[in-house]
């Protein structure tokens, strides 16, 4: 930011300013710079050049009829537009006003003496009826000589507007007061106050706010604020000057702190609940400016955070097409400490009037769709961030939330206003202001109905834009185990054929084959240069050169290659490249044939084998991977506790050669092996048998509330199926000694994203890693006596229920490490989950991990930190030794 450019564009006139606000800071970048009138100034500014710069602003439809901008068009004071019985509307998201030739438009210059000017005026009227002729002209038929342009139409002064009183009642029988103008004796509502008065506290305010709303008139005058009658004695602007606030909060914290509490940077601003920017039309926007509408709020942060969210939302809205309403409002007084180190409430009035609040907040809800978000903020820059955090009263449902990637808000910023995100049920456990309405998930991006449709849809017939299917982990809670594996194999079968690097075929000399679409299955093993076949880089295409040879091997008693010009049944064989997708195979294929076709008479069969070597603490290393001419292939090893059933880690190679994976590959059952004699354990893994663990440590009922639908014990893999390129290495990971008890949401959600994005980083970045995937502790809920215990799913403290999971990803070439920890246990609190963070997270916040798309925060789905190589061994020393010089990013 040049700061004399942007205090020579707040002191230019709104027109001066130049025309790319790139080159301009957000307002937010301002929060602590610039004064409230200024700020306003400034925002108005930016808007008006953010809109000017918006397609859906400019551009002009000039077919028959009347086209009006919003911004351009309208000349002030200006006049009230009645149309259709309601305030006329623009066009979509347009910012264009489009009327049929002859449709009409009431014009109203409203309150006592005021009338409708023009240069063409015949008569002097306050209301008169304009009719479109075509492009901006408009006729008035009595009281407008011929044809004149739509934005010439003004007022002798400004529209009025009235705040009234009503019989209607808000939350604990509050006054419901509605604020809007009244033309030929009909009144028409802009917004609606519920007002406590006697504390002479807003407790909410609410509009409609559709994609008409999405474009606004700039350059309006702001008016003074306005008390109207409800608040009978209160000078209340007076109470909002910095010399009255700082005598307030002095009674209450003395004089010195109340020196530094209110500053030149931090003081209290007349904070709008329904934004001016909220209104399309100046006579709107003017509306605004009643106490009613108003709470007493830190300036940065209602430049900051607030503002953002007011200018986020409203285009949200207007990209979507939503049809919400918007409840905003304010809750609870906020504190401030005194001189004997206490808190105190704080107010701006005597008899505990005019609460400073603690939070403010902003509900959107759209009845057509049912869905609905509460955004919310704390209004007090002088917390600590632990203090801000244990605010927070429900799990964030935007942080690293790609649906909410729309919402440029830095919400840790205690000094911007600390903010958050919540469902509409957990808002209204916290704060019960709204009416009754039916919620069935969050107003995002995402359209349920298509999205269940998806889900229920075969792989194949998927549509082919990503843009409109949910990722992955959106589904977390919504789906079962089996359901959320098959949506996962279809969307990343999307993503996988949308994705440059996995389709572009290259026909030079040599053969080259498709990960996706030129191979058959039942799968042979294929080895090349003595280890598994590699595609080139993360192209997903395997290249060879022509006269290369690749084994192909079925393995397993009685397996065959299978091919249409099979000339002998062999299980392994020797395929030379010709060109293209053509090999040829000496004394057992006929001639050439497609690489593609060879497949088995079987699945290739895969082998779990204990060895000789031991791992953390003398526990028994398993190999588990293929047998080829007496070879043993590896693809993992897993290092495993015989007594405890557990598994600690596995790990594995991870390159680029990874980043495209089979899709379509049939699951296997899982298996057990010779590894855990005597237990059945898939049978362990049932919800029946999960509850019965469960309630011999909790008791029935909690086990009941411990496992339901939604929450319950899955299979979770550690080395993933989709870490794997070839169907028979992704077949090979259903072992149970590559598993650990996982609750579903979370491994549908964080690990999913964890999994899925480091894959994709690995490819994207070239590291040649490996990947140390496990578990740590038991984790715990809480008995009917509200003592933690530990939670096991088989006898003698056996098959543990972990407390982490973790994946430590190292690049012994680069010496760079990076340790992803997430916690298996949705039922703690945030705060139980926050104390179980064993070091500095080093991926919040943090740009060089802006590739992880995990949801940190959202312990329903695994809350998640990031570690040091040496931190995470301080606490968890399963791995071996190797050095690190830094981070994997």
């Amino acid at each position: 930011m040049r700061l004399i450019l942007v205090l020579a564009a707040v002191l230019a006139g709104v027109l001066s300013l130049p025309a790319n606000p790139d080159n301009l800071p957000e307002p937010s970048e301002l929060a602590f710079v610039l004064n409230e009138d200024d700020f306003e100034d400034y925002l108005d500014s930016w808007l008006e050049i953010q809109q000017r710069d918006s397609g859906n602003e400019t551009q002009f439809d000039a077919r028959s009829g009347c086209r009006i901008r919003v911004r351009g068009d309208l000349g002030q004071p200006q006049p009230v537009y009645i149309h259709r019985n309601n305030y006329m509307r623009p066009h979509g998201n347009s910012g264009q006003i489009r009327l049929n030739t002859g449709e009409q438009v009431v014009i109203a210059c409203t309150g006592s003496g005021r009338t409708i000017r023009h240069p063409n005026i015949a008569r002097n009227v306050n209301v008169g009826t304009a009719r479109c002729v075509d492009n901006n002209l408009v006729s008035g038929s009595g009281w407008l000589n011929g044809n004149g342009a739509f934005g010439q139409l003004t007022c002798s002064g400004h529209s009025h507007h009235e705040a009234q009183g009503t019989n209607q009642r808000c939350f604990n029988n509050n006054l419901v007061i509605r604020v809007g103008f009244i033309v030929n004796n009909v009144f028409y509502p802009l917004y609606w106050s519920c007002f406590d008065q006697r504390r002479l506290e807003v407790l909410y305010v609410w509009y409609d706010q559709t994609a008409s709303n999405a474009v606004h008139q700039t350059g309006v005058d702001r008016p003074s604020w306005m008390a109207g009658s409800f608040f009978p004695g209160v000078d209340v602007n007076n109470r909002y000057t910095q010399v009255q606030q700082k005598l307030a909060i002095a009674r209450v914290v003395g004089n010195a702190l109340a020196d530094r509490y209110v500053t030149s940077q931090q003081f209290l601003a007349r904070g709008h609940l329904a934004a001016k920017s909220d209104f399309v039309y100046a006579t709107g926007q003017r509306a605004t400016f009643y106490f009613i509408n108003c709470a007493p709020q830190w300036q940065p942060f209602n430049a900051g955070n607030w503002n953002n969210l007011e200018q986020d939302l409203r285009a949200r809205i207007g990209a979507a097409g939503y049809n919400t309403v918007i409840y905003t409002g304010t809750f609870g007084v906020t504190q401030l400490r005194n001189a004997n180190n206490r808190f105190v409430d704080i107010y701006l009035h005597n008899n505990n009037q005019i609460p400073v609040p603690q939070y403010f907040y902003k509900v959107a809800y759209d009845s057509s769709r049912r869905l609905g978000t509460a955004f919310i903020s704390i209004n007090n820059p002088h917390y600590t961030q632990a203090e801000a955090r244990n605010l927070q009263f429900c799990t964030d449902r935007c942080r690293n939330n790609n649906a909410f990637r729309w919402l440029r808000w830095r919400p840790d910023r205690v000094d911007l206003g600390y903010s958050f995100c919540c469902t509409i049920a957990d808002f209204r456990r916290h704060i019960g202001h709204l009416p009754s309405f039916t919620v069935n998930g969050l107003l995002t991006e995402m359209r349920f109905i298509f999205v269940l449709a998806t889900v229920i849809a075969a792989a194949l017939s998927l549509p082919a834009n990503l843009d409109d299917l949910p990722e992955p982990s959106e589904l977390a809670l919504v789906l079962n185990e089996d359901d959320f594996e098959d949506y996962l194999d279809s969307w990343l079968e999307i993503q996988q054929r949308n994705n440059g690097n996995a389709t572009q075929f290259d026909a030079r000399s040599g053969c080259t084959f498709r990960i996706n679409g030129d191979l058959g299955q039942p799968q042979p093993v294929y080895i090349n240069r003595n280890n598994y076949l590699r595609p080139n880089g993360n192209s997903g295409q395997i290249r060879l050169n022509s006269g290369e040879q690749v084994i192909i091997a079925c393995t397993g008693s009685g397996r065959t290659i299978r091919h249409p010009n099979i000339a002998r049944n062999v299980d392994v064989g020797t395929a030379t490249c010709v060109n293209n997708n053509l090999v040829s195979g000496s004394g057992w294929l006929n001639g050439n044939g497609a690489f593609g076709q060879l497949t088995c008479s079987a699945h290739s069969f895969h082998e779990a084998q204990g060895t000789s070597t031991r791992c953390f603490n003398n526990n028994l290393v398993i190999r588990v991977g293929f047998i080829v001419n007496n070879v043993f292939y590896p693809l993992y090893w897993s290092c495993f506790d015989q007594r405890r059933l557990e598994v600690l880690y596995v790990w594995y190679d991870q390159t680029p050669q990874n980043a495209v994976h089979q899709t379509g590959v049939d699951r296997p059952s899982w298996m057990a092996g010779s590894f855990f004699p005597g237990v059945d354990v898939n049978n362990r893994y049932t919800q029946v048998q999960q509850k019965i663990a469960i309630a011999n440590n909790v008791g029935n009922a909690l086990a009941d509330r411990y496992v339901t639908s939604q929450q319950f014990l899955a299979r979770g893999h550690l080395a993933a199926k989709s870490d794997f390129v070839f169907a028979t290495g992704q077949r090979a990971t259903f072992y149970f000694i590559n598993c650990a008890p996982q609750w579903q949401p979370f491994n549908a959600g964080n690990w999913n994203n964890l999994e899925q994005n480091l894959r994709a980083r690995i490819g994207a970045a070239g590291y040649n890693a490996v990947i140390y995937t496990g578990t740590f502790g038991v984790t715990q809920l809480r008995n009917a006596n509200n003592r933690f215990v530990d939670i096991y799913l088989h006898n003698n403290n056996q098959i543990p229920v972990p407390q982490y999971f973790y994946k430590v990803a190292y690049d012994a070439s680069r010496r760079l490490g990076t340790a992803f920890i997430s916690i298996n246990n949705p039922h703690y609190t945030l705060a139980e989950a926050r104390n179980l963070q064993f070091c500095t997270d080093r991926c919040r916040n943090n740009n060089a991990f802006s590739w992880l798309r995990w949801q940190p925060d959202r312990v329903d789905i695994g809350y998640s930190f990031c570690c040091t190589i040496a931190d995470f061994r301080r606490v968890i020393g399963h791995l071996p030794s190797f050095t690190v010089n830094g981070l994997l990013t």
